[in-house]
Protein backbone atom coordinates (compact mmCIF):
# COMPACT_ATOMS: atom_id res chain seq x y z
CA UNK A 1 0.00 0.00 0.00
CA UNK A 2 1.47 3.56 -0.90
CA UNK A 3 0.39 6.77 0.92
CA UNK A 4 1.37 10.18 -1.06
CA UNK A 5 2.24 12.88 1.27
CA UNK A 6 0.94 16.78 0.89
CA UNK A 7 -1.49 17.26 -1.90
CA UNK A 8 -4.09 15.82 -3.51
CA UNK A 9 -5.19 14.51 -7.11
CA UNK A 10 -6.13 18.27 -8.36
CA UNK A 11 -2.05 19.12 -7.64
CA UNK A 12 -0.97 16.22 -9.43
CA UNK A 13 -1.33 18.31 -13.16
CA UNK A 14 0.88 21.26 -12.23
CA UNK A 15 3.59 19.47 -10.67
CA UNK A 16 4.88 19.06 -13.80
CA UNK A 17 4.45 22.07 -15.32
CA UNK A 18 6.88 25.10 -14.89
CA UNK A 19 6.04 28.84 -14.78
CA UNK A 20 7.24 30.60 -17.67
CA UNK A 21 9.74 33.50 -16.84
CA UNK A 22 9.19 36.54 -18.41
CA UNK A 23 11.85 37.78 -20.91
CA UNK A 24 13.98 40.29 -18.68
CA UNK A 25 14.27 43.24 -20.56
CA UNK A 26 18.18 44.17 -22.10
CA UNK A 27 20.16 46.46 -23.11
CA UNK A 28 23.45 46.84 -25.26
CA UNK A 29 26.66 46.99 -23.18
CA UNK A 30 28.20 50.26 -24.69
CA UNK A 31 32.01 48.96 -24.67
CA UNK A 32 31.26 45.32 -26.76
CA UNK A 33 27.52 45.85 -27.74
CA UNK A 34 26.06 42.18 -26.20
CA UNK A 35 22.94 41.94 -24.34
CA UNK A 36 23.61 43.03 -20.50
CA UNK A 37 20.16 42.48 -18.60
CA UNK A 38 19.14 46.18 -17.26
CA UNK A 39 20.25 46.61 -13.31
CA UNK A 40 22.87 44.18 -14.15
CA UNK A 41 26.09 45.34 -12.15
CA UNK A 42 28.81 44.11 -14.98
CA UNK A 43 28.45 43.19 -18.43
CA UNK A 44 28.92 38.99 -18.83
CA UNK A 45 30.93 39.41 -22.01
CA UNK A 46 33.64 41.87 -21.66
CA UNK A 47 33.64 42.80 -17.78
CA UNK A 48 32.34 46.27 -18.56
CA UNK A 49 30.89 48.95 -15.80
CA UNK A 50 30.31 51.76 -14.33
CA UNK A 51 33.99 52.44 -13.60
CA UNK A 52 35.00 51.44 -17.22
CA UNK A 53 32.61 52.52 -19.74
CA UNK A 54 29.27 52.95 -18.15
CA UNK A 55 29.31 56.08 -16.32
CA UNK A 56 28.21 59.39 -18.07
CA UNK A 57 31.24 61.09 -17.06
CA UNK A 58 34.15 57.95 -17.87
CA UNK A 59 35.69 60.21 -20.86
CA UNK A 60 36.55 62.59 -18.32
CA UNK A 61 38.01 60.10 -15.90
CA UNK A 62 40.59 59.23 -18.27
CA UNK A 63 39.41 55.60 -19.19
CA UNK A 64 40.89 54.39 -22.48
CA UNK A 65 37.78 53.35 -24.37
CA UNK A 66 38.07 52.30 -27.92
CA UNK A 67 36.84 54.80 -30.40
CA UNK A 68 36.11 52.26 -33.46
CA UNK A 69 38.19 51.47 -36.50
CA UNK A 70 37.02 54.41 -39.09
CA UNK A 71 40.03 57.03 -38.94
CA UNK A 72 42.68 54.28 -38.94
CA UNK A 73 45.35 54.41 -41.37
CA UNK A 74 44.74 51.53 -44.02
CA UNK A 75 46.06 47.91 -42.98
CA UNK A 76 48.44 46.46 -45.09
CA UNK A 77 48.34 42.20 -44.72
CA UNK A 78 51.25 41.85 -46.78
CA UNK A 79 52.99 44.06 -45.69
CA UNK A 80 52.64 42.74 -42.28
CA UNK A 81 53.88 39.73 -43.05
CA UNK A 82 57.21 40.75 -44.71
CA UNK A 83 57.95 42.34 -41.54
CA UNK A 84 57.05 39.07 -39.43
CA UNK A 85 57.96 36.80 -41.41
CA UNK A 86 60.66 37.92 -44.03
CA UNK A 87 60.22 38.59 -47.19
CA UNK A 88 58.33 35.28 -49.51
CA UNK A 89 58.72 34.39 -53.28
CA UNK A 90 55.92 32.37 -54.46
CA UNK A 91 54.37 31.62 -51.34
CA UNK A 92 57.07 30.13 -49.80
CA UNK A 93 59.73 32.03 -47.05
CA UNK A 94 63.02 32.87 -48.45
CA UNK A 95 66.06 30.88 -46.73
CA UNK A 96 69.32 32.15 -46.91
CA UNK A 97 71.55 29.75 -48.73
CA UNK A 98 74.75 30.05 -45.85
CA UNK A 99 72.04 29.26 -43.26
CA UNK A 100 71.25 25.87 -45.26
CA UNK A 101 75.28 25.57 -46.18
CA UNK A 102 76.33 25.94 -42.68
CA UNK A 103 73.80 23.40 -41.17
CA UNK A 104 74.34 20.54 -44.06
CA UNK A 105 78.56 20.86 -42.80
CA UNK A 106 77.97 20.42 -39.20
CA UNK A 107 75.70 17.42 -40.25
CA UNK A 108 78.53 16.01 -42.11
CA UNK A 109 81.15 16.47 -39.74
CA UNK A 110 78.54 14.99 -36.60
CA UNK A 111 78.53 11.79 -39.02
CA UNK A 112 82.29 11.50 -39.72
CA UNK A 113 83.09 12.18 -36.13
CA UNK A 114 79.94 9.30 -35.27
CA UNK A 115 81.92 7.37 -37.77
CA UNK A 116 85.36 7.58 -36.33
CA UNK A 117 84.76 7.21 -32.49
Amino acid sequence: MMFRLGGDSSSRGQRGKRKRRRPRATRPCPHCGADVLIGAAACRSCGSDANTGWAEDAAARGVDLPAGYGGEEEFDYDEFLAQEFGRTRGGRRVVPWRRIGVAAIVVVLAVLLALLA
